[in-house]
């Protein structure tokens, strides 16, 4: 079982949702694994301790047989978590529990509180994921939640449900603040304020797995829909974000495949991903790497142009040009699985494609992976040559703003089987290659031409 570098994975196995807090200068990266929470902390995102379970089940057929997902926060000089109380013998399936700790891992249960649905207004098979702050506009605790709607719309009940408190202790369950009929379920709620603007996270599963936002003036709504409305594409799921008062970042998990095989299915559960987060001008939010985690990436890789075939290369400048027909490539050197490679691309309006060969072996090229901007389709698409032959049953893809002077700033993480592709510090793409680890690395165009700069390849020290 893979133990991967930089993107954290618990010793016993895959983690599930990961509930972010941080205090004090410390992040703490809770998370479940099987029917606990185990906790890690992190100060940089790169070096992690590892705590153990920090809260547990109570055992077969009681209210909290298994721990799920909730938020840690604190109030008044104690520590408060909100968790999901699951037991698959009981109605309702679910409920909201509270646990107290004065030292963020050990933790005492409060066996008087249970919150559970209105089963008037919510279904009894879904309460859960828990999102407690303190709204400073309503002067009161708001818990999110997610809840069905109790009607007869299948697949497309799920609802973000508000619950209000002073104290923490008494709670007054309200109405959705956001139930579009679109969903199946809105799991992992999160809210926040940045600038001017409140954000609504949520992740859902009704087509394929995705971390979705909206955007609204205020906590209570209309939430609008963004043109771009993901952060990371169909590999990332359960984020939730944390803030240290001046950065705010996403966490969630990078899903796995059975039996670490390419051939196989995306698989609940992964190793811990991370992007911090940015809000452009217009008020939608981008994805950009963690400052940290580049800084770890320090041996540069030596770069010189030598196999290539399909279509013309020259250099010019400190830039190599490409131009094909079809598909061309141009090998620049080889570099070890634990990498950061970073190019600027200007692709010629009308060519179909341009990016990164890694993970390749040249000059048969019977081996590659390939991150492929699709300027004409308004895409970024991550390629490998085992999609050639096999089903691997959805694509890893991203839309993208074509940028006005046609320039892309690529940067591509590579740690094990995980890559984390950025572009122009907006969008994000991540997956796996589990087939192909480490290899030589390169340029292509495909129908066009482009200019490739500032090209550079560096490994980690760790």
């Amino acid at each position: 079982m893979e133990r991967n570098k930089l993107y954290y994975r618990a010793p016993e196995g895959n983690c599930g949702d990961f509930i972010p807090f941080y205090w004090d200068g410390v992040y703490h990266l809770y998370h479940i694994f099987g029917t606990n929470w185990r906790h890690i902390t992190t100060t940089d995102f790169v070096n992690f301790e590892e705590l153990g379970v920090t809260i547990e089940g109570s055992g077969a057929g009681t209210r909290d047989e298994a721990v799920f997902t909730g938020c840690v926060l604190e109030h008044d000089g104690l520590f408060h978590m909100f968790y999901c109380g699951h037991c698959n013998d009981l109605v309702p399936l679910e409920v909201i529990m509270h646990a107290t700790s004065t030292d963020l891992h050990n933790w005492t249960k409060d066996p008087d509180f249970c919150l559970q649905a209105d089963f008037d207004r919510y279904a009894t098979f879904a309460f859960r994921d828990a999102f407690v702050f303190f709204n400073n506009e309503a002067d009161e605790f708001w818990m999110l939640i997610t809840a069905a709607i109790n009607e007869n719309r299948a697949k497309r009940w799920g609802a973000t449900v508000i619950a209000t408190s002073k104290d923490l202790k008494n709670w007054t369950l309200g109405d959705p603040i956001y139930a579009p009929y679109q969903y199946d379920t809105h799991e992992c709620p999160d809210m926040f304020k940045m600038g001017d603007k409140w954000y609504l996270v949520f992740s859902e599963y009704t087509r394929w797995w995705e971390t979705k936002y909206r955007v609204s003036d205020s906590p209570y709504g209309p939430w609008e829909i963004p043109a771009n409305d993901t952060f990371d594409g169909r590999t990332i799921y359960a984020a939730k974000t944390v803030s240290n008062g001046e950065r705010r970042f996403l966490v969630g998990w990078v899903c796995h495949k059975t039996d670490e095989n390419d051939k196989n299915k995306y698989m609940w559960g992964g190793n811990l991903i991370i992007h911090e987060i940015i809000q452009a001008s217009d008020g939608t939010l981008n994805v950009k790497p963690v400052s940290e985690v580049l800084d770890i990436f320090t041996k540069p890789v030596a770069i010189a142009a030598s196999d290539s075939f399909g279509g013309n290369w020259k250099c010019e400048n400190g830039k190599y040009i490409g131009e094909s027909e079809g598909f061309s490539t141009l090998k620049l050197g080889t570099a070890g699985e634990d990498a950061l490679y970073k190019a600027k691309i200007k692709i010629k309006p009308g060519s179909l494609s341009a990016g990164l060969v890694f993970r390749a072996s040249y000059p048969v090229f019977d081996k590659w992976c390939m991150l492929k901007i699709e300027q004409k389709r308004g895409q970024i698409y991550f390629d490998s040559f085992f999609k050639f032959f096999d089903d691997v049953f959805f694509d890893e893809v991203r839309p993208i703003t074509i940028p006005e002077d046609n320039v892309y700033d690529l940067k591509i993480i590579t740690s094990g089987s995980i890559f984390s592709v950025y572009v122009n510090d907006e969008v994000a793409l991540s997956g796996r290659s589990y087939s192909f680890r480490d290899g030589d690395f390169g340029l292509f165009t495909e129908n066009g031409s482009a200019e490739f700069y500032d090209i550079s390849v560096l490994e980690s020290n760790i």
